[in-house]
């Protein structure tokens, strides 16, 4: 693949094996870039059923350096402004730099309420706080290191219930909506810097978090009944099927690559023609 030869990617989220932060840092990897790679924990906490042989963060930087490139394992807790600044400061004594961030951490979904007022204030602050808040904190840390260098690429994952919100799910809506806003403040703020900012709006995609319980997830279709997630695809997605994390990563690495500096403050959805807009 190449163009990203001695650049370092950071990619948050990433310790899931079917996860998109994974498929992002190996697909940096395979284009050059070596990654630190960073979850909460080593091993993911929304993926609970992964084999034995799977050890997360490490699992991710062994597949790298597979790849004939160098990556870092960092777990760190990005509720915490501290401990997002011990992140990018270790990241960069233990990589020289980074060139590239991939904001890919999210909580778990919140419960789901028949009325979005009645959500508990403890799931809003906690989805709010690692899917959009941990966004900012990076970011906020990060960016000055990119000033310094002149370039940088920063790499933020909405969803398209960003643009689209469901029901029932107002701290994930609310989340994935400010990381596009964010998205384009931060991509006005540094158009003149060199370092584009842009979000990536993933569809359905098939991840670990749809494999964490013992039936198949359930959605509800147009006219209100219940149906599997891969049903749901076929008659809803205009594709007929759903994304994999592939699917995502691809567009991630171009958007880190040289060839994507005119495009920024996008929010670009990898729906399968889900939403078109």
């Amino acid at each position: 693949m190449g163009g990203l030869d001695g650049l370092v990617a950071l990619v948050t989220g990433s310790a899931s094996r079917r996860g998109i932060g994974r498929e992002i840092a190996v697909g940096m990897a395979r284009a050059g870039a070596d990654v630190v790679v960073s979850d909460i924990a080593k091993r993911s906490l929304v993926a609970r059923a992964e084999p034995d042989e799977w050890d997360g963060l490490s699992s991710v930087a062994d597949e790298i350096a597979a790849l004939g490139r160098k990556s870092f394992a960092i777990e760190a807790d990005l509720r915490s402004s501290e401990a997002v600044s011990n992140l990018i400061d270790q990241a960069i004594n233990e990589a020289g730099r980074i060139d590239i961030v991939v904001n890919n951490a999210a909580a778990p979904q919140e419960p789901t309420v028949d009325g979005g007022w009645l959500l508990s204030e403890a799931d809003w602050n906690q989805q709010i706080a690692i899917t959009l808040s941990s966004q900012f904190l990076i970011c906020r840390a990060a960016i000055p290191h990119m000033i310094d260098r002149g370039s940088g690429r920063i790499i933020n994952i909405s969803s398209v219930v960003g643009k689209r919100p469901v029901a029932r799910r107002p701290a994930y809506n609310a989340a994935k909506h400010g990381v596009i806003g964010l998205t384009r403040s931060l991509a006005s703020d540094l158009a003149r810097r060199g370092i584009t900012v842009n979000a990536i709006c993933p569809g359905i995609i098939d991840t670990d978090r749809e494999h964490t319980r013992d039936e198949p997830l359930i959605r509800v279709n147009a006219i209100g009944q219940p149906v599997t997630t891969e049903e749901w695809a076929r008659a809803e997605v205009p594709m007929g099927y759903r994304g994999t994390p592939a699917d995502v990563a691809n567009l991630a690495v171009f958007l880190a690559k040289p060839a994507s500096h005119y495009i920024t403050g996008q929010a670009i959805n990898v729906d399968g023609g889900w939403y078109m807009a």
